[in-house]
């Protein structure tokens, strides 16, 4: 049960029961959201090569552009230009997230 043997089960900690059910629980979860990661990313791949397909049938004619990517997605490259805010950056950032989320006009 929970990969624990007979003999673990029977002969050892009742605790450890508890240890191998959480780790055996949290193991199918991240499985879990590993394959919704997998579909989500084969559905981008899909959806890039139905997009240059049909832009080659429906788009006009001589402009078909190459939608689908010629390597492999890399989704851990870091942005270019990452630009580092001051404190007050970034406090002026909140305070206007914060003002067009409760809808209130900063006048000057």
């Amino acid at each position: 049960m929970f990969g624990m043997s007979e003999k673990e089960f029977w002969e050892d900690d009742p605790q450890l029961y508890w240890a191998y059910q959480t780790f055996y629980l949290k193991k199918k979860e991240n499985d879990l959201e590993e394959m919704n990661y997998n579909a989500w990313l084969k559905g981008i791949y899909v959806l890039s090569a139905l997009n240059q397909s049909l832009s080659g049938v429906f788009g006009k004619q001589g402009q078909s552009k190459d939608i689908y990517p010629k390597e492999p997605i890399n989704f851990k490259q870091e942005k270019q230009n990452k630009k580092e805010y001051t404190k007050e950056e970034k406090e002026e950032h909140y305070v206007q997230e914060f003002n067009s989320w409760a809808r209130i006009s900063h006048r000057k």
